[in-house]
């Protein structure tokens, strides 16, 4: 396309659009003498051009240098007495120390528990407190589990609850896998 006036971007030019920003831009390395331009001309073809690539790079360095959404703690483990699953129980994560975030817990089945990533649980360290549910709840759980322990009114040592001494750390991006064995109380 060959243009004989000004185009768009206010340069004067005689072949076609592309190859005239080329060689308007690129005059003095190529050595083109041909198309004189002012210095007008000139900073009209520098402003043009800077007004296409400064956008375009600052996308591309946001792309390679932007952050990730925040990634949370996945844990999941098991719970028994004495070597035996226990169903009924809650498990619960507090954070201590310096760690952020919220707490979570979970309801222990068949010895089991899993806490997903959903729950925000942060890395760093955590309590571990692990206690027995109320009675009506754990009545209805027992009658849909399969030998089901501890007994109804059972309750978890205090050590393990109220006065917890566990401790664990929790890292990101992976499943903690945590394995306790509590003791029930006389």
């Amino acid at each position: 396309m060959q243009v004989a006036g000004k185009h768009r971007a206010g340069i004067h030019c005689r072949t076609s659009l592309r190859e005239g920003f080329i060689k308007r831009y690129f005059r003095g390395a190529k050595g083109d003498t041909d198309l004189p331009l002012d210095a007008k001309e000139q900073w009209s073809a520098r402003l043009a051009w800077t007004a296409v690539a400064l956008p375009v790079g600052s996308l591309l360095l946001a792309a390679g240098c932007g952050h990730s959404a925040p990634s949370h703690a996945r844990v999941s483990g098991s719970v028994h007495v004495d070597g035996r699953p226990i169903s009924g129980a809650v498990i619960t994560f507090e954070p201590i120390e310096q760690t952020g975030g919220p707490k979570a817990s979970a309801v222990i089945l068949d010895g089991r528990y899993t806490i997903e990533s959903a729950s925000r649980l942060h890395g760093g360290r955590y309590l571990v407190r692990i206690s027995m549910l109320p009675g009506e709840l754990l009545t209805e759980i027992h009658s849909r589990v399969n030998d089901a322990f501890p007994p109804p009114g059972a309750e978890i040592a205090s050590n393990y609850d109220s006065d917890s001494n566990l401790r664990c750390n929790l890292s990101i991006d992976q499943t903690n896998e945590l394995d306790f064995e509590v003791r029930l109380r006389p």
